[in-house]
């Protein structure tokens, strides 16, 4: 399971990501859905492009998620 979620965290970054702007333009531009799912999809991103080195710097990929798990935090406290 754990493979299968290093190979495919960028398309499933992606396909979350894809569904939330689509549901934050559909329901009268709902930024905060928009912005969320921005992050996710360059997060999500750089983390695939991170797993697929071949040796992996995983201090790297925490400060990714810290980071995004931080900006939506004080996005949404906004």
């Amino acid at each position: 399971m754990k493979e299968i979620m290093k190979n495919n965290i960028g398309l499933l970054g992606w396909i979350v990501a894809a569904i939330m702007i689509f549901v934050g333009y559909y329901y009268d531009k709902n930024e905060s859905l928009i912005v969320v799912g921005m992050l996710l999809w360059f997060s999500s991103s750089t983390i695939d492009m991170e797993f697929k080195k071949p040796k992996p710097k995983i201090w790297y990929t925490y400060l990714v998620t810290i980071v995004f798990f931080v900006f939506t935090f004080l996005f949404f406290i906004k």
